[in-house]
């Protein structure tokens, strides 16, 4: 058993943590990583962070924890960029360790190692190459996720950006585009779903098409369910 917000190995019947102090809940029935996950979905990575990287250093052969763990690192990295953080900078290289060492592996997470290393080096403005590793994530993935399509998306996005700044010439804004679609006429999630059209608007909105950025807005707050997402989408709404 592990403590939720730093991470320490608890005893059995430990209360509170011996490191942070926080009391100690009962699970309810669910395992670690099940709370992890839920933690995910509701985009409170900071807490999916503090949570697993003590258990992560200590187990680390559980590599669904690794996963989710670089997963949240990427989201957090992800979030501070758009903030106009810096701190980025030197946080992305976690998730981008923990890709690698999963690659390495050559086992039935490949995609996934593929995948993460793919967002960490497109955080780090290497569209050309991120775009190369998460088309090999969709190629070796049995059934590629949502996620892997959305990076797809924002590595085209930011290939076309390199080529063509002023958004005038570049056919990945095309392939951009088809791939958000792609990815809303999927049966996913309606927060993925409300995901990809804050992509497709926030694309639309760079090539000044600015009706049909306002379309893909207001499809995504249809679909949004965590606050993070609809603030996220607000935000640029106001911004155009």
């Amino acid at each position: 058993m592990f403590c939720l917000k730093c991470g320490t190995e608890l005893a059995e019947e430990a209360l509170f943590c011996p490191k942070c102090g926080v009391k100690i809940e009962p699970l309810e029935g669910k395992n670690f990583y099940d709370q992890s996950c839920e933690l995910f979905r509701q985009e409170k990575y900071d807490e999916v962070i503090s949570s697993l990287v003590g258990y992560c250093a200590s187990k680390p052969q559980d590599i669904k924890s690794q996963i989710l763990l670089a997963k949240a690192y990427l989201e957090k990295c992800d979030l501070i960029k758009e903030q106009g953080s810096q701190q980025y900078k030197t946080l992305v290289y976690k998730p981008f360790e923990i890709g690698k060492k999963i690659i390495l592996l050559r086992d039935q997470y490949l995609s996934e190692g593929l995948y993460i290393c793919g967002r960490s080096l497109l955080i780090n403005r290497r569209a050309n190459k991120a775009s190369r590793y998460i088309k090999k994530a969709i190629k070796f993935s049995v059934a590629p996720s949502a996620e892997y399509f959305i990076a797809l998306g924002d590595a085209q996005f930011a290939e076309g950006i390199v080529e063509d700044p002023t958004g005038f010439e570049s056919n990945y804004y095309s392939s951009a585009k088809n791939t958000y679609k792609r990815v809303v006429d999927m049966e996913i999630e309606n927060n993925e779903k409300g995901k990809a059209y804050y992509k497709l608007g926030v694309l639309h909105l760079y090539l000044n098409e600015k009706k049909d950025a306002k379309q893909a807005f207001e499809s995504a707050l249809k679909f949004a369910e965590n606050d993070s997402l609809i603030s996220r989408i607000r935000s640029k709404m106001e911004s155009k």
